[in-house]
């Protein structure tokens, strides 16, 4: 999984070289406006994603448009002119991480989001790297994550349940049955996913153990082949929302992963 900021009066305030390393950011009239007027349609349309022939093919309720669409998603801080690049490219969307495994907020999560939008992608979301064994509780790090975002507007977080620092089974069943409910009180059912796969499911939370089914999840298969042909089932999910179909590709000057709903 390829793995979001210190927050501002403003999600839009001009960042400072101190605490921003990359050299690609945009903080032009124009990009302000794009990422503004970007977010203002995630809010009209309920912080859903605009595309939704694929959920509506595999039988998941939700009301998103109707085609399919390539996106990244990111664990290192990116500018915006990278995120232009992609969509040039074809890639619609952008997930950016704002927890990370070590118990903190990524700091560089929150301006990558806005970054995102200024680049123009037509859709955002973030993902959160769970710390089992953190001071925290899983409801204080989806607090937290989700604090850190300030007034950047986002569209689904999703839970990512893969191998690295987990606890027992038992441990991490507490955590992800806490944190999902902990986010879905935050920002409703429609704005919560899980992201794994068969494998990383049955060894970090259980084989057999049915997850939160009313969610969408996004798995992960690296064969480079943008389709659900071989999705395996997990955790009660039988179809898909989306799919990570390759890991680690170096594009536009940023290393990602590659997704389609």
């Amino acid at each position: 999984m390829a793995h979001l900021s210190p927050s501002a009066e403003s999600p839009l305030a001009v960042p400072s070289s101190a605490d921003w390393s990359a050299t690609d950011e945009d903080w032009s009239e124009e990009a302000i406006a794009r990422s503004l007027a970007a977010q203002e349609a995630l809010v009209a349309r309920d912080f859903q994603m605009p595309w939704s022939g694929i959920h509506k093919d595999n039988g998941l309720e939700a009301n998103l448009g109707d085609a399919h669409a390539f996106g990244v998603d990111v664990s290192q801080p990116v500018g915006s002119a990278a995120f232009q690049c992609m969509k040039q490219k074809g890639y619609k969307f952008a997930i950016a991480r704002i927890f990370q495994q070590t118990c903190n907020v990524d700091p560089n999560g929150r301006r990558t989001v806005e970054q995102a939008w200024a680049g123009g992608m037509e859709h955002v979301d973030v993902y959160l790297f769970p710390s089992y064994g953190c001071r925290d509780s899983a409801a204080t790090q989806v607090n937290r994550a989700i604090d850190a975002m300030g007034s950047t507007k986002f569209g689904t977080l999703w839970l990512d349940i893969e191998i690295g620092g987990q606890g027992s089974q038992a441990n991490n069943r507490a955590w992800l049955n806490s944190a999902v409910a902990q986010a879905k009180a935050r920002l409703g059912s429609h704005r919560v996913g899980i992201y794994s796969s068969q494998y990383m499911w049955n060894t970090v939370i259980g084989n057999g153990v049915r997850g939160p089914t009313e969610l969408p999840a996004w798995y992960a298969h690296y064969d480079g082949n943008p389709s659900f042909n071989n999705f395996y089932p997990f955790g009660g999910w039988t179809r898909p929302a989306m799919k990570q179909f390759a890991g680690d590709v170096g594009m536009c000057g940023a290393n990602v992963d590659l997704n389609w709903w």
